[in-house]
């Protein structure tokens, strides 16, 4: 899956939130239905247990290959 990038949160300095330029509740909210859905997992880290570890699980996989085609051919459209 070419549209998965492994993003290494050590590396820079305030890790996905920064990344993806969202608040960290913003971030927690929209993850939270993700997680009771079983599409991600999120576990403290194990090095800094001030951190979480985001992880896509293998239905989160499936789920984003189904959608990552509808999502590309409906930017095409725009």
């Amino acid at each position: 899956m070419d549209y998965l990038q492994v993003y290494d949160y050590k590396r820079e300095r305030g890790g996905f939130v920064h990344a993806s330029q969202l608040r960290r509740t913003t971030l927690t909210a929209a993850l939270k239905p993700l997680e009771r859905r079983g599409l991600v997992k999120i576990s403290i880290d194990k090095e800094d247990k001030r951190s979480r570890r985001l992880t896509i699980t293998a239905a989160g996989r499936a789920l984003l290959s189904k959608a990552f085609p509808l999502w590309q051919h409906a930017h095409a459209e725009t």
